[in-house]
C-alpha cells in the first residue's frame, strides 16, 4: 500500500490528484491532464530520494534567466545512450552544465513546459510492452525527440555535479520494487535493461518515429570525436569518486584526529 503522510494532505497548496494509472510517468502525464497554460512549468521529482532545498528555485531561475534553457526541458543529471542498429547499447553521462542529454533522468528531477506536450502524450503508455511502460524516463525522452525538444543538463547550483551526488536515497529506493531493481521482477530487470527491450520493440514497430528520433540523436552523439566522449566519461567518475569520496572521508578523518587528541 502507497501511504501518504497525514502532514503532507494537510500542508498548504498541496493538491494530491487519483488518475489513471501511466506507471511512473503518472507523475508528469496525469499534471499535464490538469494543466493547460502552456507557459506553466512543471518540476517532476522521484518519491524514494531526498533534493537540495534549492532544487525548485534552481530550476526556474534558469528558465527565467538563460535563454539557451528557454525552450528546452532541464533535466538534473543527463545521460546519453548511444543505441546501435542491433539495439545494444552504450551510455555515457553528462557532467557539464548545458550538454544536450538523451535521456531525461528522473531521479535528478526534470523541469518541463506545458507547451512542449501535445494530445498525443496521453497515448504514450497504450499497447506497450512492460518494458517500455516502466521506463518512464525513456519513452518521455523519445517522445521529446520525435518532437524535436532539447534535453540539456542543468546548471543551478543543486545540480553541480559533486553537490547533486549527495542527494540522498531513501530505503524505499532499495526495495524489491523499485525500477531500478525490475519493479517486483515485471520487467526485464534493471532500467537499463527495460530500455533496450524498449528501443527493441520501438525499432520493429516504430511508434510515432520514437525509434528514428533516437537512432538520430544517437548517430550525432558516436559522430563526437571519441576522445571527447573518452574525456567526457573521464570527468565524471573524477567527480564521482575522487572528489565525491574525499568529502565523504572528511569527517571520518576529524573523527580519528579527535580520538588521537584524547
Amino acid at each position: 500500500e502507497y501511504i501518504i503522510p497525514a502532514w503532507l494532505k494537510a500542508y498548504p497548496n498541496i493538491i494530491i490528484n487519483r488518475t489513471k494509472d501511466y506507471g511512473p510517468a503518472t507523475k508528469l502525464i496525469a499534471t499535464l491532464e490538469k494543466e493547460h497554460d502552456p507557459k506553466t512549468i512543471i518540476i517532476t521529482f522521484d518519491d524514494d530520494m531526498v533534493y537540495s532545498q534549492h532544487s525548485v528555485r534552481d530550476l526556474v531561475k534558469q528558465y527565467l534567466f538563460d535563454d539557451y534553457s528557454k525552450n528546452a526541458v532541464i533535466t538534473g543529471m543527463g545521460f546519453n545512450f548511444l543505441f546501435f542498429q542491433d539495439s545494444s547499447v552504450l551510455y555515457t553521462p553528462i557532467s557539464i552544465s548545458g550538454d544536450i542529454s538523451l535521456l531525461v533522468v528522473g531521479v535528478s528531477t526534470v523541469a518541463y513546459k506545458r507547451e512542449f506536450f501535445k494530445d498525443d502524450i496521453f497515448l504514450l503508455t497504450d499497447n506497450l510492452p512492460l518494458s517500455c511502460f516502466l521506463s518512464d524516463d525513456f519513452m518521455i525522452s523519445a517522445y521529446l525527440l520525435a518532437n524535436k525538444i532539447n534535453i540539456i543538463k542543468a546548471s543551478g547550483v543543486s545540480y553541480n555535479p559533486v553537490l547533486i551526488l549527495l542527494n540522498k536515497e531513501l530505503p524505499s529506493s532499495y526495495t524489491k520494487d523499485a525500477l531500478q531493481y525490475g519493479a517486483n521482477h515485471k520487467g526485464t530487470g534493471g532500467n537499463e535493461s527495460n530500455y533496450v527491450d524498449c528501443f527493441a520493440f520501438l525499432s520493429k514497430h516504430n511508434k510515432i518515429n520514437y525509434k528514428d528520433a533516437i537512432m538520430a540523436r544517437s548517430e550525432a552523439i558516436l559522430n563526437k570525436p571519441r576522445g571527447k566522449l573518452l574525456y567526457s566519461r573521464m570527468v565524471y567518475f573524477y567527480y564521482r569518486y575522487y572528489l565525491l569520496g574525499m568529502i565523504r572521508v572528511i569527517p571520518f578523518l576529524e573523527t580519528i584526529i579527535i580520538n588521537t587528541m584524547n
